[in-house]
């Protein structure tokens, strides 16, 4: 007979795990059955998202697998602009369509986003309960007029618009993305030159490459340098919470997920090592109160919210929190754009020359040392090439669920949606759309590099006419939202732009590149080309599963 402490099932102990399991299965059946009958004559409205498991198979694969859902919900539109699912006990619905799209994004107080925010908020944030709750009694919205009926809230409890202020205000506005643009290049330049000596062949992949390079050298210009110091394994650590942050982003349990919450507690820590030295080591009565940059918060914006984090009382927990999710932000997006930007560039030779030259355009001769390692940012990110691949490579592989909440019981499409609905605008459907994207004999499916590019005739100085290349979206810019939407919108897109470009330009103006070979993400030969890594699909760009290998040499 088995120990009555010991690491064996006895014949009672094995009898209630089976009925335990009897009843847990049982229960969850009968759940469903009562769920289906209360909803089973739920006929109205628009088409709905076919599933095999009733208000289970939609949900599960909602969360674990997007893309599937994605691909089924884009099936079901049939003729209509808006489908249905279940989400839970939650009604959920998808709109598609240039005009539903512009209308979902344009200030309307019966439908917003607090909702879902709330949502990642407390699982991806880890965002204290009484931090929360403060975000949750906000009813006033996050412009600087307070929501109708809500006037009377005390500016200091208007948190939303106190985020919404400070992202506009200090990451958003040319002069503080400008600076951190600029910071970032000189880092990356420096790590260029550090890693990689002139005039020396060397074989790199690219996406291995960027991942650390890239990333810290945007993460110093965000956070400043000390992040680094007070943890060398930091971005080892981010990288590995940027594979799960998508499954906490949507709620998911933690009983299913056991070791991605772990991850967020080890990455999120390094965060509040981070936020306890700034607090020490900076003096908020010196001269660097209002300065771009520094050593210990890193950019105005960094410590202007530490500043307005602390001054409404938000906890320490909180803080690293909302750090942590600005970097997953930030690094997340800009690192797989500007990986598949060199991926599509380097494997064709005539493309890769076409955007070198393009690029070489932007950059700026030091007239006294002549020295090249200046760029035109302001040119650069205007250039019509680059600007047509990098929305290309937008359209193909940023992959965002953008979600509403309905206030009250609104219309769409001719069709009743309760209150308390989430309504959905996906890019995975939107950008793919073929009657809006499809030219030139080039399906949506496929990179184009000139989609977005249109050619008017010039005449040059002795007479002879050629045709000059514009980056246009005219017609389509409804069915393109890869940094959302509204008061919404990504604050980080213009500093995220430039980074992206700058990254690309620095590597296509200065290196010699030869492509060697695709591979695993080990280093091992891959027989196949990269594809999306659709384990990221609904929250962030999505990266490739295989990294590009090639050989280059710096040339100064």
């Amino acid at each position: 007979m088995a120990s009555s402490t010991g690491g064996s099932f006895s014949l009672d102990g094995a009898t209630l795990f089976t009925q335990s399991t009897l009843v847990l299965l049982l229960t969850t059946l009968t759940t469903c059955v009562i769920i289906w009958l209360l909803y089973s004559k739920d006929d109205s409205g628009p088409p709905s998202v076919p599933e095999t498991i009733p208000f289970i198979s939609n949900a599960y694969h909602f969360l674990m697998d997007m893309t599937r859902f994605m691909r089924r919900a884009s099936k079901a539109f049939g003729d209509s602009d808006l489908v249905k699912f279940r989400l839970g006990p939650k009604r959920a619905y998808i709109l598609r369509g240039q005009r539903n799209i512009q209308a979902l994004f344009r200030p309307n107080p019966d439908i917003g986003s607090e909702g879902f925010m709330l949502l990642a908020m407390k699982k991806l944030w880890d965002m204290s309960p009484s931090d929360s709750l403060k975000y949750e009694k906000d009813k006033s919205g996050r412009l600087k007029t307070p929501n109708p009926g809500t006037e009377s809230v005390r500016e200091s409890e208007r948190y939303w618009a106190g985020t919404h202020h400070l992202y506009s205000e200090f990451l958003t506005k040319a002069h503080h993305a400008n600076n951190l643009a600029a910071k970032f290049y000189s880092l990356f330049n420096e790590r260029l030159d550090r890693h990689q000596p002139a005039d020396e062949w060397a074989t790199v992949r690219i996406l291995d490459f960027l991942k650390c390079h890239m990333a810290e050298s945007a993460t110093v210009s965000l956070d400043g340098a000390k992040i680094l110091d007070l943890n060398p394994d930091f971005m080892d650590l981010y990288w590995a919470f940027d594979k799960v942050a998508v499954l906490l982003a949507f709620g998911t349990p933690r009983w299913l997920i056991p070791k991605a919450y772990r991850l967020r507690e080890k990455y999120y820590a390094t965060l509040f090592r981070y936020w306890e030295s700034a607090w020490k080591n900076f003096d908020w009565d010196g001269p660097l109160v209002e300065a771009d940059w520094e050593e210990n918060f890193g950019s105005r914006f960094a410590r202007e919210l530490a500043r307005w984090l602390r001054g409404r009382g938000f906890t320490d927990q909180t803080a690293a929190g909302m750090y942590a999710v600005i970097l997953f932000g930030l690094n997340s997006n800009t690192v797989p754009t500007a990986t598949w930007m060199l991926i599509y560039i380097i494997r064709d030779k005539s493309l890769l020359d076409a955007v070198r030259a393009e690029a070489l355009q932007a950059i700026v001769v030091d007239p006294a040392t002549g020295s090249r390692r200046t760029l035109d940012r302001e040119k650069l990110v205007s250039l019509p090439l680059l600007q047509s691949i990098y929305t290309e490579v937008l359209r193909l592989h940023m992959s965002v669920a953008l979600v509403r909440e309905t206030v009250k019981p609104i219309i769409l499409e001719g069709h009743y949606i309760p209150k308390g609905a989430f309504v959905q605008a996906m890019t995975g459907i939107s950008h793919m759309e073929e009657a809006v994207w499809a030219r030139d004999g080039h399906p949506a499916s496929e990179f184009w590099a000139a989609r977005h590019l249109s050619y008017k005739e010039t005449k040059s100085q002795d007479g002879k006419i050629k045709l000059e290349p514009e980056f246009t979206l005219a017609g389509r810019t409804g069915a393109f939202f890869p940094f959302g939407g509204g008061t919404g919108m990504c604050p980080g897109r213009h500093f995220a732009k430039q980074e992206v470009f700058l990254a690309v330009a620095a590597i296509i103006t200065r290196f010699d590149v030869e492509f060697v070979e695709w591979t695993d993400m080990d280093g091992a030969k891959s027989d196949r080309e990269p594809r999306s890594d659709e384990r990221y699909a609904g929250s962030a760009a999505m990266p490739p599963d295989r990294d590009i290998k090639v050989r280059w040499k710096r040339l100064w």
